[in-house]
């Protein structure tokens, strides 16, 4: 099963016309380290489109600033960091995605 990621991008080359290119990240070619640098990249543009600064992140997360940048920079985090985070800027919903509840073999949840 392959996991593809789609992107768009409105490109505009004059006023009068618009291109839209659409690339697709597939995760499963993906380095970790690109993984790393995706999840940070998503992180920060979602900090920034709920106009939160590092600072008030960190306040309300309780991580530090420079682990912040680091894992908005693509480094490596832990898990509690990266709840801590989802948590502050309000996206834990978001976690059923990441890892949907698993069925047993009988279809039944556990």
């Amino acid at each position: 099963m392959h996991v593809f990621t789609v992107y768009t991008k409105l490109i505009s080359c004059c006023v009068y016309c618009s291109i839209i290119v659409v690339y697709i990240m597939n995760f499963y070619s993906a380095t970790d380290k690109n993984i790393l640098n995706e999840l940070g990249k998503r992180l920060k543009k979602a900090r920034i489109n709920k106009n939160i600064t590092i600072e008030d992140l960190s306040l309300q997360s309780g991580i530090t600033s420079r682990t912040i940048q680091n894992i908005e920079s693509g480094k490596s985090a832990n898990t509690k960091n990266i709840i801590a985070i989802l948590r502050a800027l309000r996206l834990l919903e978001h976690l059923d995605n990441f890892i949907p509840e698993q069925k047993n073999q009988s279809g039944n949840a556990c």
